[in-house]
């Protein structure tokens, strides 16, 4: 069932070089309790994504098309005195920076209890116990709650963090670049426990991120957006091992294995379109090694499968465009050798 819909969404910021379309009619879907990753370059598109499902765009940001369906009720022209409510209590956020979220001049365990007591019909005492369990659940003493946010390392603010976004057991929590700015130990450790803290609670879970190997690490499914679109989705096997867009493989390609040293990474030429007047075909044509005239005048239709779906003319040819495009040379070759019609030899 799926618990999350976004339906031909689309997000535009009013900038002043004119409007900038920032999502561009993405439909997405979050089943109940599973780990979705959301992937991409900055500036692809996922964060705007994220904080148009939770109703915290910046003043210039507006949902101009679409539907956002959750839980059976689409949040679009919600009232802000119907989804605070729903704020925590079913859907919850956790933001790149946890010093964003904690308040430096209150207690943990005093924002903990506000929160609690602003949904929940009990008194300090037991709103208080409420965050102690909680903060045992992600590995933090109880007795912590007496401190401030600065009294905490980097990793145990990240964890109060997530222990707050869970602590009225929501139904999804939408986790933003939750590791960003930690050690390798510490960022190995959130990601277990964001999955153990997911299977106990059977919370649903969208994991923002530009780092492929947070989603292989614990996500079920994933969607990958470019250019404000979402170019491929599916479970992350078929995503990671059978990439079916070029832009995926490029990801893939850029991100480093056992396996392979660091000199053999293969990184994408270019840059992101501009999404203020983007391109009339696919918005990957400038930076993809495979395309072809029918690629810069004519958006791709997304090719469905039973899970895994892409966005791209070529998609029959992408066994051959996976095994080619692990060659630095495959990225680097002149454009206009490209012949027209036919996808670059």
């Amino acid at each position: 069932m799926n618990l999350l819909e976004t339906r031909n969404l689309s997000v535009e910021y009013g900038t002043d070089e004119g409007p900038l379309r920032a999502v561009d009619g993405v439909d997405l879907s979050v089943e109940s309790g599973e780990i979705l990753g959301v992937v991409g370059e900055s500036g692809c598109g996922k964060t705007t994504l994220m904080k148009a499902i939770l109703n915290l765009l910046p003043e210039n940001g507006d949902v101009v098309e679409g539907d956002i369906q959750f839980d059976g009720r689409s949040l679009i022209d919600i009232p802000e005195s119907e989804l605070r409510p729903i704020r925590w209590e079913d859907l919850s956020y956790i933001i790149q920076n946890a010093m964003t979220t904690l308040d430096p001049v209150y207690r943990i365990g005093s924002q903990f209890v506000e929160i609690i007591r602003t949904h929940r019909d009990v008194s300090k005492s037991e709103a208080r116990s409420m965050a102690g369990e909680m903060l045992e659940d992600v590995g933090i003493d109880r007795s912590r709650l007496s401190d401030y946010p600065h009294e905490l390392s980097g990793g145990q603010r990240q964890r109060v963090v997530i222990a707050l976004a869970l602590v009225l057991d929501p139904k999804l929590v939408i986790a933003d670049e939750p590791t960003t700015g930690l050690d390798v130990v510490t960022q190995e450790e959130i990601l277990k426990l964001i999955k153990r803290i997911q299977k106990s609670f059977d919370s649903a879970v969208v994991l923002i991120t530009h780092d492929i190997s947070v989603v292989a690490e614990i996500a079920d499914r994933v969607a990958v957006m470019y250019g404000g679109e979402l170019v491929e989705v599916g479970p992350t096997s078929d995503v990671f091992h059978r990439s079916a867009h070029p832009y995926t493989m490029g990801l893939m390609n850029a991100f480093p294995s056992i396996e392979e040293s660091a000199d053999e990474l293969v990184s994408i030429p270019g840059s992101p379109p501009n999404l203020v007047d983007p391109p009339t075909g696919c918005r990957f044509t400038e930076r993809c090694p495979f395309a072809t005239e029918e690629c810069y005048e004519e958006p791709p239709e997304e090719t469905v499968g039973e899970r895994h779906r892409s966005r791209c003319h070529y998609t029959a040819q992408a066994p051959e465009f996976r095994e080619r495009s692990e060659r630095a040379e495959t990225w680097t070759a002149d454009e206009s050798v490209r012949p027209e019609g036919v996808y670059n030899e």
